[in-house]
């Protein structure tokens, strides 16, 4: 089942490469931070450049793999090919943080 999980936009990382890219982040439940770096119009359909501000909500789809009361296991994946900045893309979240 794709869903949406919830990450906070930190900053615009390329404006200058069509179609821009912005630096990312959201939390597992063992607290960790994981970082991602994507392309603009996967992460949200607002129009951000160099006047924009920062931090925003947003979220990414993500394939939800097991949902047991309050842990939801997501590939972040599937269906974009998004990965965190260490080449993961399976962890174990809130299921507050899902959509």
């Amino acid at each position: 089942m794709i869903r949406k999980l919830k990450i906070t936009i930190l900053a615009c990382t390329d404006y200058d490469n069509y179609p821009g890219w912005v630096r990312c982040c959201f939390y597992d439940i063992y607290n960790n931070l994981h970082y991602i770096e994507e392309k603009i119009p996967v992460i949200t359909e607002l129009d951000l450049n160099k006047g924009s501000e920062y931090p925003q909500i947003s979220d990414i789809r993500c394939k939800v793999i097991n949902w047991e009361e309050d842990i939801v296991t997501v590939d972040i994946s599937i269906p974009f090919g998004i990965e965190d900045e260490n080449g993961e893309t399976v962890f174990l979240v809130y299921a507050r943080q899902i959509e």
